[in-house]
């Protein structure tokens, strides 16, 4: 391991220029233990929710003039897909 050195007015500290390897492992290990859950609520999956869609884009109600309708749409599903 190379060393740098910084002086000071007490003297001259050794400093080291790389992490070791090791410590890099054991701190990613520490946020991946943290990440994990063994709760068992948590790993319980919810029940399946209807989605909820509403109309965004439509004809005036009560208008009596021709037109061509473009219908747009929005949708959302908390747990999964509409």
């Amino acid at each position: 391991m190379s060393q740098q050195t910084c002086s000071g007015l007490r003297g001259t500290i050794a400093l080291p220029t790389r992490i070791p390897a090791l410590a890099i492992y054991l701190f990613s290990m520490v946020f991946v233990l943290v990440g994990c859950s063994s709760d068992s609520e948590t790993a319980m999956q919810s029940p399946n929710l209807s989605p909820s869609v509403r109309l965004t884009s439509g004809p005036v109600e009560g208008s009596l003039n021709d037109y061509r309708i473009r219908v747009e749409w929005a949708g959302n599903d908390p747990d999964g897909f509409v």
